[in-house]
C-alpha cells in the first residue's frame, strides 16, 4: 500500500480517456463534457470548488481537535459500525462510506481512542480494495496519523492527505468517487459534531467552527452538481442533499447572532435520516 488518500493535486495526461467507465449514467444521455483526467479540458469551477473544500478539509480535522479541546465527551456510539462493511456492495455507497469512515476516523483520531483508530483505519482499507484504490493509500502516513502518541499535527497530515488522494483518484478515472467520498465524509463530519454539541451551550469559537463547516455545504454540493450530468450517482447525492438544505441555510444566517439548541435540533433531525440512509 503506497500513498495514502492521494485526495488533491490535478494530473495531466496527454491522449483522451473516456470518463467514468464505472459510474452508472442515464441510458441516451449526452457523451461527457470533460475529461477529467486532464487539466487543460476541466472547469474552471471544478477546480475552483475542489480548493475550496480542501480548506474544508483543514476546518473538519480543526473542529474534531476544538470538541476535544473544550471537554465535549466522546461516543463511539454514534459512530458509523466497521461491521456494515459487507453490506457496502456497490461503488456509490462504498465510495460514500468511505467518506464517512474517513471522518469518523479523523473524529476517533483527535480523541485519542486507539482501538477505534485500528477500527476505522481497517474499515478504509477495506472499502479502498473494495474500489480498486488501495494503491492510494501510505501505510507510512497512515501510521502518523492513527499514532495517538504523534506529535505531528494531525489537521496539517489530513490536509497532507486530502490533496494527494484527488491525484490518484484522476490517475484511475474515478473523479466521481472522489466527489462521493466528498460527500459522506462531509455529511459524516457534521452529524458528529451536531450530534455531540447539541446538547449544551456553544462557545463563540465553537459557534464560528460550526458555521465554517456547514458553509462548506456549498462547496459540496457545487462539486456534485459539475458531475450530474455525466453520474447518476452524484446526481442522487445531489438531491438527497437537499433534505438538508434548509436547516443548514437557517444555522448559516443565524450563526452571527449565536447557533442555539433549538436550531441544532432541527438541523439534528433530518440530518440523521440522511445520514441513517447513507449508511445503511
Amino acid at each position: 500500500m503506497k500513498k495514502i488518500f492521494t485526495l488533491f493535486g490535478l494530473a495531466t495526461a496527454t491522449a483522451v480517456i473516456p470518463f467514468l467507465p464505472s459510474c452508472s449514467s442515464e441510458a441516451g444521455e449526452q457523451k461527457p463534457q470533460y475529461d477529467y483526467k486532464r487539466d487543460d479540458s476541466l472547469p474552471a469551477d471544478y477546480l475552483r470548488e475542489l480548493g475550496s473544500f480542501r480548506v474544508g478539509m483543514e476546518q473538519i480535522a480543526s473542529m474534531n481537535e476544538k470538541m476535544v479541546g473544550e471537554k465535549n465527551s466522546y461516543s463511539s456510539q454514534i459512530l458509523n459500525s466497521s461491521s456494515k462493511i459487507s453490506n457496502y456492495n456497490n461503488s456509490k455507497i462504498q465510495a460514500i462510506n468511505l467518506g464517512i469512515y474517513v471522518s469518523d476516523l479523523s473524529y476517533a483520531s483527535a480523541f485519542k481512542q486507539t482501538q477505534d483508530v485500528r477500527t476505522y483505519t481497517d474499515a478504509i482499507l477495506q472499502i479502498a480494495q473494495k474500489l480498486g484504490i488501495q494503491s492510494a493509500f501510505d501505510k507510512e502516513l497512515l501510521e502518523k496519523l492513527t499514532a495517538p502518541e504523534s506529535t505531528e499535527d494531525k489537521t496539517k497530515l489530513f490536509t497532507k492527505a486530502f490533496r494527494h488522494l484527488q491525484e490518484n483518484m484522476h490517475s484511475q478515472e474515478r473523479s466521481h468517487l472522489m466527489a462521493l467520498m466528498i460527500a459522506g465524509g462531509w455529511v459524516e463530519s457534521i452529524y458528529l459534531a451536531v450530534t455531540a454539541l447539541k446538547s449544551k451551550p456553544l462557545t463563540a469559537d465553537m459557534n464560528t467552527t460550526l458555521f465554517d463547516n456547514a458553509y462548506t455545504f456549498q462547496n459540496v454540493r457545487k462539486i456534485l452538481e459539475l458531475f450530474q450530468t455525466d453520474c447518476k450517482d452524484c446526481k442522487e447525492v445531489l438531491v438527497e442533499l437537499e433534505a438538508i438544505n434548509g436547516p443548514i441555510q437557517n444555522l448559516i444566517v443565524n450563526s452571527k447572532y449565536g447557533i442555539t439548541q433549538n436550531q441544532l435540533d432541527s438541523l439534528h433531525t433530518p440530518l440523521a435520516a440522511l445520514r441513517g440512509k447513507l449508511i445503511s
